[in-house]
């Protein structure tokens, strides 16, 4: 094949994959590799359209394989980080794309992927000047502009974050990233007319890719429910997730998760017949038991984080899987549950000291009380348990109504869990097995828990933490009643960040209401829960 030829059939594959023709592009990069299974431009090609459809253990090896062919060529690093990064292997990620911005310092989108692994890392200087950098290489690129834009509105640098939001729009009216840090800019001014005027413009003109899609709609629900639109909201909230559910179902069709309702049942069924008192006792155990702080998600786990982080005694680590070693070996194999109750001094000690050496990787100032925060392990307490009987559990309980519903508004990063919240009902099932596996494990365990109301954190902050202070063998301090002034010195990366750095408000408490018909057949379901735990039921 001549190198003109090559080089327009590698162009429109590439064109096809860019534009989403998956199938198209698939086809061309298979006819490529029909004549050189060893082509890296065709295996870059096959990777970008398996990371556009969530395939990522493929795009993985095609990219890998597409590396090891062409060593060190910029566009085949810049995917490969960009893949890691949603992996979750910020380090790979980082190397990757630090070597790409060495070997083509002009390489734009390198710079800007590069930043939004220091934004993860939380060095959020470095990822400034990466933006930054982005920028000077290319000042009309609408994308680095937009995410810059997107960056600086997290980080609550506000005026900043319109001038290059604006930027981006003037070089690229329809970039999504851009028109979505428009409209939160406008719903933080609580012009809640503007957002709902961009976004329904934008999404009539424009099809943006899906997670973007989502964002947006999502976005659009919120505010008109600000709007007391409340029907409108939630059509929007339904789009955003029937988006979700088609994108994604592929991927979480195949993700191996301790929190998926597969693993959960298995975990049920085991808590349900083993006798705990038969476990073997071990006496000799490695470091300090730990804290974990877990409800289920938007019962006030972020609020309550905030609130004890502005604590001098006190680091609370965000959504780390710090248990990750432990819950492989013995949720996710099928004969690790059956192996739990004999376990040996030093295999708890080797899982302790796992536990431990994550966790402190995760710290930023050694030092303190530690506490982990992961909401969802208030199913796996009884598992926790049996690693660090001494642990303290800190239950974030919120109204089980408001908190199904305030999933199924989010647009969280997916995951086997996160899946569960695209709809109503498949939210409200998924409630009574998580708070049925840990009210299960509560009362079959010794566990140290205490409970903390969001609604009573709402009304009287000192009045719900302080005893939970003394549960932590700690004084309380004034520090904790301004903290939402202190959380907007950091980055929050949970849809409740932009509520935290607000002053407590009561709207969010029985919101469930405005929805009541929409909520009918899953009612039922969350208002025995809501009777266990003393809500009312009228």
């Amino acid at each position: 094949m001549d190198q003109q030829n090559y080089a327009q059939r590698f162009q429109e594959a590439a064109a096809a994959a860019q534009r989403g023709d998956f199938a198209r592009a698939i086809t061309l990069a298979n006819a490529m590799l029909a004549e050189n299974q060893n082509d890296p431009n065709a295996l870059q090609v096959l990777g970008l359209c398996h990371a556009r459809q969530g395939q990522t253990n493929e795009a993985f090896a095609a990219y890998t394989k597409a590396d090891a062919l062409a060593p060190n060529q910029p566009p085949i690093l810049n995917s490969l980080g960009a893949l890691l990064k949603q992996l979750g292997d910020y380090a790979g990620a980082r190397a990757a794309l630090e070597k790409v911005t060495t070997l083509a310092p002009g390489f734009t989108e390198a710079h800007y992927n590069l930043a939004s692994i220091y934004a993860a890392l939380e060095d959020h200087d470095s990822a400034r000047r990466a933006y930054e950098r982005a920028i000077e290489t290319n000042p009309q690129h609408g994308e680095a502009l937009a995410k810059y834009a997107h960056f600086l509105e997290a980080e609550h640098d506000l005026d900043n974050a319109r001038r290059f939001a604006d930027r981006a729009v003037t070089v690229q009216p329809d970039n999504a990233v851009a028109n979505l840090t428009l409209a939160e800019l406008d719903a933080r001014d609580d012009n809640h007319d503007a957002v709902a005027a961009r976004l329904h413009q934008y999404l009539q003109a424009q099809k943006p890719a899906a997670e973007n899609a989502a964002l947006l709609w999502g976005r659009l629900g919120k505010s008109l429910e600000k709007l007391e639109r409340y029907d409108d909201a939630f059509a929007a909230f339904k789009m955003a997730n029937d988006i979700h559910k088609a994108h994604y179902a592929h991927m979480v069709a195949h993700e191996q998760s301790p929190r998926s309702p597969e693993n959960l049942a298995r975990l049920k069924s085991f808590f349900e017949t083993v006798d705990v008192t038969c476990w073997t006792k071990i006496d000799d155990l490695n470091d300090s038991d730990p804290i974990f702080l877990v409800g289920f998600p938007r019962s006030g786990t972020t609020m309550l984080d905030q609130i004890l982080t502005s604590h001098p005694d006190i680091t609370v680590l965000e959504e780390k899987e710090n248990l990750a070693d432990a819950w492989t070996d013995f949720i996710l194999t099928a004969d690790g549950l059956e192996r739990l109750p004999d376990l040996s001094a030093h295999a708890i000690n080797h899982y302790r000291d796992a536990y431990w050496r994550r966790t402190r990787a995760h710290m930023k100032t050694p030092g303190g009380l530690v506490i982990d925060k992961l909401p969802l392990d208030i199913a796996l307490v009884g598992f926790i348990h049996r690693f660090f009987p001494k642990a303290k559990f800190i239950f974030a309980l919120r109204d089980p109504r408001d908190a199904v519903l305030s999933c199924f508004q989010q647009t969280f990063a997916m995951n086997a869990a996160m899946f569960q919240f695209l709809s109503l009902e498949k939210a409200a099932a998924y409630y009574d097995q998580v708070m049925g596996l840990g009210q299960l494990c509560r009362e079959k365990l010794p566990l140290k828990l205490h409970t903390v109301r969001y609604e009573n954190i709402i009304q009287d902050i000192q009045g719900e933490v302080e005893p939970l202070l003394k549960f932590l063998d700690l004084e309380w301090d004034d520090r904790l009643l301004r903290y939402h002034e202190l959380a907007k010195q950091r980055i929050i990366r949970t849809p409740s960040a932009k509520q935290v750095i607000q002053k407590p408000y009561t709207t969010s408490i029985g919101k469930w209401r405005h929805y009541e018909s929409e909520m009918q057949a899953v009612l039922p379901q969350l208002n025995k829960w809501a009777g266990l735990f003393n809500y009312t039921l009228d």
